[in-house]
């Protein structure tokens, strides 16, 4: 079975978010919540990971992290393994309890970075478990707007930024109105990288590596690919766009039917100039 692609990217955030076995749940009590954030701050320090946001629900936990030196996928094999082996032992349990590897997501600057930071605080009230965001405890929601106390390994810096807060103080006003703003955010769970092109562009070279193995899940594989329309704009029509087409099908693996909707032509069509163009090689 196919899995998700793993990237180290330093200074690139990840949207990280690990899920109980079967939906079980992975927390119980307030025990079970303040283990998992002591393991949480000893991992990020081991390995120099910035963490500017999270919530622990009851089946699944959600982090917004900056890797740096160390690729993420060590922090986090440290953290889930051993959260798991303490969660078994204290409740007398074997067997997994986390579902898999854990997802991630690269979240690019501005509007992105600002939607994921809105999606953690949130998750809660989506879950209706809570009214507000602030209501639920175990959130860095409620540390991002002075309600509490600030844990030592959280950084909110980056997130002041993004909101062009001149301090703090203002941070925490434009964070709040933008959680409680109202409506929903953008769901996140869709491509390995959310962002513009250009921060695509940017990871296209981490990515490239990996077009060929179907270890990977495809979306993954082909996740920093130019758009489609981009790659045929500009062509003229007989040889010039038959190459484009095939450099489509052929590098990119956009599929002959997504070409043809493109082009407004049948994807026999396509296969065709596919197969001419490959001649002419």
């Amino acid at each position: 079975m196919s899995r998700g692609l793993r990237l180290h990217a330093p200074g690139v955030a990840a949207h990280v978010m690990s899920r109980g076995n079967g939906q079980q749940c992975i927390f119980t009590d307030s025990v079970d919540y303040e283990r998992y954030l002591e393991l949480l701050g000893r991992a990020l320090a081991r390995f120099g990971v910035d963490c500017h946001a999270f919530c622990l629900v009851w089946n699944h936990t959600h982090l917004l992290v900056t890797p740096w030196q160390f690729a993420l996928p060590r922090m986090m094999q440290q953290l889930n393994s051993h959260y798991c082996q303490w969660f078994n032992h204290r409740h007398g349990r074997v067997g997994h309890v986390l579902q898999g590897r854990y997802r991630c997501k690269l979240i690019d600057d501005g509007s992105y970075f600002l939607n994921a930071v809105r999606y953690i605080a949130l998750n809660p009230v989506a879950a209706q478990k809570v009214h507000h965001p602030a209501d639920w405890p175990w959130s860095s929601y409620r540390a991002m707007i002075g309600l509490d106390s600030t844990r030592p390994y959280l950084r909110p810096e980056r997130i002041w930024q993004m909101v062009d807060a001149a301090d703090e103080c203002e941070g925490i006003a434009r964070v709040k109105a933008l959680v409680e703003c109202g409506g929903h955010p953008d769901e996140l769970w869709g491509p390995l990288i959310v962002g513009s092109r250009a921060f695509a562009r940017q990871l296209a070279p981490l990515v490239a590596p990996h077009c060929d193995n179907g270890d990977f899940t495809y979306a993954d594989r082909f996740a920093a690919r130019p758009a489609l329309d981009a790659i045929l704009a500009g062509a003229a029509a007989g040889v010039e766009l038959e190459d484009r087409v095939y450099t489509a099908f052929v590098r990119y693996a956009y599929t002959l039917k997504e070409i043809g909707v493109t082009l407004q032509l049948h994807p026999s069509t396509a296969w065709t100039w596919v197969q001419r163009s490959k001649l002419r090689r």
